[in-house]
């Protein structure tokens, strides 16, 4: 039992370490490739995630391959501190993206998600974002009804098509004074920009960052029970382990 259980719990954590050396040395690679702020919300993330799995991991090998107590009773420490970490945010994602958070009638407890996009800070950045992955370069259109004819993704529904078909600059038959869609103001042909500026563009984000958020939940509640049965077998390794020890002497 006690070279199964150790067994297991080595072979799960060789195999984080790896992934977890490959994904350090790709953050450090990607920090001093771009100093750009776009990758800069992903390299961060990333360099942390890293950098503490290789740290977890590690001392599970250790603590498993060489049945050292003081090792694997960090290593399930560690463990236990992640599960708990993966299912508040589990828990805190569910709460953030429940309800409709377009539009003036959003609901209430979308107000952290519709925060973080729509301040000023971080609306400019990812619209900087955006333009840098050319978003709408592919996206031609004249009149508005032209681009309902595209096959265009949500995103670019609400970033790259005219605001309005009532729109002087997506038709030139009305002039800016008639028409009372504030989005029409900032709506440019020019493909780098087209509706990045919008409002319905920010709308169009926050529902992906939404779809994001629930997808990225659901992997954490997989997460966590595989973390969970990870946790079991370590602490069978680790009570086998003291009874070996205590045979021994």
């Amino acid at each position: 039992m006690l070279r199964l259980s150790n067994g297991i719990i080595a072979a799960v954590n060789v195999v984080m370490l790896l992934v977890a050396c490959t994904a350090l040395g790709y953050s450090l690679w990607l920090n001093q490739r771009s100093k750009s702020q776009c990758e800069k919300t992903l390299r961060t993330p990333l360099l942390v995630a890293s950098a503490a799995l290789v740290a977890v991991s590690a001392a599970g090998v250790i603590g498993a391959c060489c049945s050292v107590s003081f090792f694997m009773w960090l290593y399930l420490v560690m463990v236990f501190a992640l599960i708990v970490g993966l299912t508040a945010f589990t828990i805190f994602g569910v709460i953030v993206t429940h309800g409709r958070i377009g539009g003036a009638a959003a609901d209430h407890r979308s107000w952290w998600l519709r925060r973080q996009v729509m301040n000023e800070e971080n609306w400019e950045t990812i619209r900087a974002c955006l333009e840098r992955v050319n978003l709408c370069g592919g996206v031609e259109g004249g009149k508005s009804e032209e681009y309902y004819h595209l096959h265009l993704s949500p995103l670019q529904v609400g970033c790259c098509t005219p605001p309005s078909s009532e729109c002087p600059r997506a038709n030139t038959s009305r002039p800016m004074q008639e028409v009372k869609e504030p989005d029409c103001a900032v709506w440019s042909k020019n493909t780098a920009q087209r509706c990045l500026r919008c409002e319905k563009c920010k709308a169009a984000v926050l529902e992906r960052v939404r779809s994001k958020w629930r997808t990225l939940a659901a992997i954490n509640a997989c997460a966590v029970a595989m973390v969970s049965l990870v946790y079991f077998i370590s602490c069978c390794a680790m009570r086998n382990i003291q009874k070996h020890s205590y045979t021994r002497k």
